[in-house]
Parts: C-alpha cells; structure tokens; sequence
C-alpha cells in the first residue's frame, strides 16, 4: 500500500474582523455627496422630511456623520429629528443625549444611543468598566503608558476592552473611542464621583511629559515630537481647560506649565489664535508658580499678541515678566524677555532701543550659559544690523547664530537662520542667492511643519520672483501664502501679503486692482508707530499713484515713505523711495530737485553695494551714465544725507540735499 505524507492545518474556531462606521468624508467634503454616511442621512431624511435637500444641508450633513463617526444607528436618530429642526441646528446640538427616538416602530433597545451602550456596559465586568471610565478623560488619541498611568487599563484589560469593540486601535501605539461612547462612560465616571481625581491625573500625566520643552521643541527629534504634540492637541486643550477653570491654586498653576511648555508648538504648527485664547488666562493675575506664571506670560501671551498686531499688550506682558523674572534671579528667563522687548522696539523702528534690549538679553542669556537663548538673540541681532544695512555684522552674527543652533542640532533654528540670509541676498539685489537661500530653508520649514515660516518665505519668493519677471509663479506663492496667514490670523503677515499683491498688480498695469491692494496693506501696517515695513508698503502707493497720474499725491506719498524710512536707516528702501520721489518730481518739471534725490540714492546703492532691482516700467528712472547733479557726495555721511532728507521733505528745500557736509 501507498501511504502519501499529510500535513494537517489547524484553523482557529473564529476570527474577528473590526467593523467601522460608515464613511463620512472629510471635514471639507467639497462636491462629495457619495459617501455611504451622507447617503443613509439622506435616505432617513427624506422618511420624514421628503422636501429635504442634500445640496443645501451637505455642510451640516457632513459634519453630523462624522460627529456619529458613521455609526449606522446614530445616523438614523439624528435624521430623525429633521421633522423639528433643520440639520445645521442637528449638528450643533448633537451629543449622546440629544440621539434618542420615539417612534412606535422601533425596539425598545434601538430607542436612544444610550440604550445600545447600556446593553454592552451590563456585559462588562468590574475591573473593565473601571478601566473605560477612567479612559473617558482622554479626548482623541492615547497611548498604552498613558491608559496604564491614568485609568490603570493594563495590556489584559485594553485587549479585552478592544475584542468588545469598546475601544480602537489607531495609528502606531495609539487607542481611541468612540466619541458617544466616550460621552457615556464619561457620565459614569461623574455620576461616581471619580471625575476630579482622574482629570488631575490626566493634568498631571501631560505637564510632565511636556516637561523641559526646549530639549524637545528643539532638540534633534523635533518634528517627532511635534507631531506628537498635533496628536495629543484635543488632549491639551481638555487639560490646560480644566486646569485654567479650576479654584483650587496648585491645580491652575499645572495649567500654567502646561501653557508655558507647549505656545512654541501653537506657535509653530499654526495654531496662532487658539494659543492666544489659551494664553491669555493663563497670564492673568491667579496665584501660583511666579516663575511659572512669567514664562507664560511673556513667551506665550506676549509673543503670540504681537504676531497678530496687539504690540501695545505683548509690550505690557513682557515689561511684567522682566520684573518677576528679575526679582527671583532668573537670568535666562530675563533674557527672552528683554529678547522680545527688543523684537517690539524693532517692529516700531526704534531701532537703538532694539539693540539695547538684544544686548542686555544676549549678556543675561549668556551668564546663564543658555545656548539656545545665545543663538535666538544673536538671530535677532542679525536681522537689527541688516535693517541698519551693517550687512558685515549682520552676517557675523548669522553665522554666530548657525554655529549654536548646528552644535544643537535646532532644525527650527537653522531655518530662521537661512531665511534671514535670503533676506540679506534680497536686501542687496542678489535675487537669484535669495531664491536658492529661500528654497533651501522652505524645504527644512516644511519638513519642521512650522506653517507661519513656510508662509513667510513664500511671501518673499513670491517679491523676489517678481522682481525677477516671473510673475505666474509670484502669484502662486502669494496666494499660498496668503491662505496659510489666513488660517493662523497672522495680520501682520496678511498686510505684507497683500503688499506684495499690490506691487505685482502695479508691474501688470493692473493699477485699479493695485491701489486698494496697497490701501488695505496701509490699514494695518499703519497701526505701529512707524517702521521699515510701513514705508516701504508707502513707496509702493506712490509708485501706483505714479503710475494713475504723476501729480501731488504720488509726491506727497513718497515724501511720507522716506520720511519714516530714513529714521529707521535701511538702505535698500531708502534708496527706491529716492528713486521714486525723484522720478515723480522730474515728471513735474523740477529737474534738479530730481537730480539731487537721485544722486543720493546712487551714492547709498554705491557705498552699501545694493543692486536695486529694475524699477516697474511706469516709473523706471531717467537716471543715465553723466546725467547727475554735479554734487560730490563722496565724502558726506550717510546720517548727513539723511539728516538733509528728513529736513528738506517736508519743507520742500530738496535742493539743500547733499550741500551741508556738516
């Protein structure tokens, strides 16, 4: 007999396959009407409401399916309701109580959200229940040490918890639960009287593990722990609330860490506004941790008001975390204020007030032996001597800064670094270093996910493309830019956007799209008490006005812009708003007035080596090889011209200019 060699296979008796809701779309659907949560809604709908139309409720339709996460029966309840309330008002009050029917047709079990979670909560055993309670504090995404350490839900317990589909494997080493769901062990939890204890320990679970936020923020595994922070953001937001709406001190001044550890992620991931709102509470007057409270208030608070234009209030938070710094000896702590102090009195064009701050804060920062704060001032500093067109020393200090932040290996750092050396490229006319520069750091923001960074530099590839001819493209990186700044609330950003679409509307002879683009860039940037940015949005009105009718409002516009840009002593703008006035004044007639602003400006690009890009075709400058006044300015200092200028704009003796050699 032939006996054949046989393998047997054991197969297990069952296997679980996880069933999800319905899908519901994303939180901006577009023209999606084919999700299968959309169509159930509009099925259930239309049974008791058939004049119901999907393409005027896709919105809210939308926004009920994914609050239910699909959940088949949730949709149902919730359609249900259309006979009283229209979708929108469904989507606003929708919660786990609101989910409940009385009609005569369906069972007893299926009558409420509620009821189904009560059948599965009776099958649970004891350590289980207890284990979901606790897991209710946590709103989005956990992970396991976090489950153990809060709700002392052990492998055994997740794993159990997970075959009764109460909770869901997310991405990586995360769980979460359903949100109703949630809802519903929530109300156990409280209705226990546990809901204090477990939501301190959640409290306490984040501050330390937001804990020493320079080592993480800006260590070399920064964008790992960024997106750990997006991860965790819904579980934020539930802390530093609970903690900032709580009496008792101790558990406030926790929200207070919480908040001082985490603004740079707001900062940096683009959750300006909402870090604000945060922010603000926590550098209110509450007992607690001085220190704390100091740290709060002048890098969260004050940072982020100044980012969105309310310089006055960042400029108070500051001057009060100086001082609490100051009484308790916290030398690195004085320094990011004195830092931001600076950066206030830099945005307004006091420049000699800036620097002083940068030097107080660069000693302060440097007897403390901070690294990083040493490379945060010096990049500040670099961007004062620049402005001051001390390019030498700018880019002394830039590399200062690269230095530190490379030794650290601050991928934040290093792309503040090389955005401010395009800037320097751009400053001097040498655009195509600058687009490389740009790129380069725009390629490391990006990677970072630092959203305020990437508009800013798209904001500036899309000016330097467009002094540059390449218009198409210019567009396309103000448009970017503009919905990224947009989505933060970065106001200021916003005015330079806009600015910049000004500019490009003038170079397509678009003037009457141009002049309100320059008008709502003026609304804002007028708000400061007067800098770089002001002026040179300024320069561009005149160069429109120039363009509509070379008559006394260009003149009287780039009188304005000179006057506020040669108190804050930059070159470059100073030269093109010479340029420009004297260009608008030679169409009048007055020649040699023209010549002598024109003069000043080719000695200025002279003496700082600028290469002032070509000048839009409706106000190119008449300037040609011989064609000069006769002055000699070789030997008049640039504060001497300057002084010439402010004196002679506004009483209109242009002919003094570069005659005084004082």
């Amino acid at each position: 007999m032939l006996v054949t060699s046989r393998v047997w296979l054991n197969l297990p008796e069952e296997w679980g396959l996880p069933i999800e809701g319905c899908p519901s779309g994303r939180r901006n659907p577009g023209q999606r009407l084919d999700y299968e949560s959309v169509l159930l809604f509009t099925a259930c709908a239309r049974r008791v409401y058939p004049e119901f139309s999907l393409s005027d409720e896709l919105e809210s339709v939308t926004a009920i399916c994914r609050l239910v996460q699909g959940m088949p029966l949730c949709i149902e309840l919730a359609a249900a309701w259309l006979g009283v309330l229209p979708a929108k008002e469904i989507a606003q009050q929708l919660d786990l109580k609101f989910l409940t029917s009385s009609s005569r047709g369906i069972s007893e079990r299926h009558r409420s959200a509620e009821a189904v979670f009560d059948a599965s909560w009776r099958m649970l055993r004891t350590d289980e229940a207890d284990a979901l309670m606790r897991l209710s504090v946590f709103k989005g995404a956990f992970d396991r040490e976090a489950a153990q350490k809060i709700a002392g839900a052990t492998l055994p317990i997740l794993a159990s918890l997970m075959e009764k589909s109460l909770i869901r494997r997310g991405e990586g080493d995360a769980y979460t639960i359903h949100e109703l769901l949630r809802q519903y062990a929530y109300d156990q939890l409280a209705a226990r009287g546990d809901a204090d204890a477990v939501h301190e320990a959640h409290l306490d679970h984040y501050v330390q593990l937001t804990s020493n936020p320079d080592s993480r923020i800006h260590g070399e595994k920064q964008t790992v722990w960024l997106d750990r922070l997006e991860r965790d953001q819904d579980n934020l937001r539930s802390a530093i609330s609970y903690a900032l709406e709580h009496v008792r001190p101790e558990v406030h001044d926790l929200g207070l860490r919480l908040g001082a550890s985490i603004w740079e992620f707001w900062l940096m991931r683009g959750h300006i506004t909402e870090g604000r709102q945060w922010a603000r509470p926590a550098a209110g007057d509450h007992a607690g941790n001085r220190q704390r409270r100091a740290r709060a208030a002048t890098q969260g608070a004050g940072y982020l008001a100044w980012i969105q234009g309310d310089s006055d209030r960042a400029e108070a938070l500051h001057h009060e975390g100086l001082a609490i710094r100051q009484q308790i000896g916290d030398k690195a702590g004085m320094g990011g204020s004195l830092s931001n102090l600076g950066i206030i009195a830099w945005s307004r064009g006091d420049f000699a007030a800036a620097r002083t701050y940068y030097e107080r804060a660069l000693a302060a920062r440097r007897e403390a032996n901070y690294t990083l704060g040493v490379a945060s001032v010096l990049t500040n500093l670099a961007l004062l001597m620049q402005d001051q067109g001390s390019y030498d020393e700018a880019i002394d200090f830039a590399q200062q800064a690269w230095a530190n932040f490379k030794v650290l290996d601050d991928l934040q750092g290093m792309v503040h670094v090389l955005y401010n050396m395009g800037s320097m490229h751009q400053d001097r006319g040498h655009m195509v270093q600058a687009i490389q520069t740009y790129e380069q750091s725009l390629e490391l923001a990006r990677r970072l996910g630092d959203q305020r960074v990437i508009g800013g530099l798209l904001l500036n590839l899309g000016v330097v493309r467009l002094r540059l001819g390449n218009t198409q493209q210019s567009m396309l990186d103000f448009h970017e830019s503009q919905a990224i700044m947009t989505r933060l609330g970065d106001k200021r950003h916003l005015a330079l956007v806009q600015r910049g679409m000004a500019e490009l509307a003038l170079h397509e002879g678009r003037l009457h799209d141009a002049l309100p683009l320059a008008e709502e860039s003026l609304s804002f940037l007028r708000q400061p008490k007067g800098d770089v940015d002001l002026g040179a949005a300024l320069v561009i009105k005149g160069d429109i006005l120039l363009a509509l009718d070379p008559g006394r409002g260009a003149v009287k516009t780039l009188q304005e812009a000179l006057d506020i840009l040669v108190k804050v002593k930059k070159p470059t703008p100073i030269a093109e708003a010479l340029l420009s006035l004297g260009e608008a004044l030679r169409r009048q007639g007055q020649q040699q007035r023209a010549l002598r602003l024109l003069d000043v400006a080719e000695e200025i690009v002279r003496r700082y080596g600028l290469l002032i890009p070509k000048r839009p075709p409706a106000v190119e400058s008449a300037i040609a090889p011989g064609y000069r006044s006769g002055t000699d300015l070789e030997a008049v200092t640039l504060d001497t011209l300057l002084e010439a200028i402010q004196a002679a704009v506004y009483a209109e003796r242009l002919t003094s200019v570069g005659q005084d050699r004082t």
